[in-house]
């Protein structure tokens, strides 16, 4: 059951806690899920009515694939600076992650699978400080 907690953490990291813990509240207590037979897809669906969001992408790549996703991060010199290239090993999976500049987190938004930005040369840069995400980084 280690892999659904992390997904958990992981859904609880992208939505927010307000609906993270609104959506776990009302999943054990709303009778219409208390009381009865229920499944991931009762879940996933009271999530995105909460958040509003599509997360399709989301279930499917952590519920219905057993592989971990892989995410890859290079830096190369451009203008003086450094260009730091984030992509997933699934372009499709439009999963942000959280980087930390120089200890600084920020959220990047991985359109198409993908992130590109721009630091000064020999800036500290990890993603995924804190562990945040269900993922598995690939070597440079």
């Amino acid at each position: 059951y280690h892999k659904g907690a992390w997904v958990l953490h992981t859904l609880r990291w992208l939505v927010g806690d307000e609906v993270f813990f609104e959506a776990i509240y009302r999943f054990a207590n709303d009778p219409k899920y208390a009381y009865g037979l229920v499944s991931s897809d009762d879940f996933a669906a009271l999530v995105g009515e909460i958040s509003g969001l599509d997360l399709e992408w989301f279930w499917s790549r952590y519920l219905l694939r057993a592989d971990i996703p892989t995410w890859r991060v290079g830096r190369r010199p451009e203008d003086g600076v450094e260009r730091v290239e984030i992509t997933w090993g699934d372009p499709a999976f439009p999963m942000p992650l959280e980087v930390a500049v120089n200890g600084e987190p920020r959220r990047v938004e991985m359109t198409d699978g993908r992130a590109s930005f721009v630091v000064p040369t020999d800036t500290a840069v990890e993603v995924d400080p804190d562990g945040w995400v269900l993922a598995t980084p690939l070597g440079e």
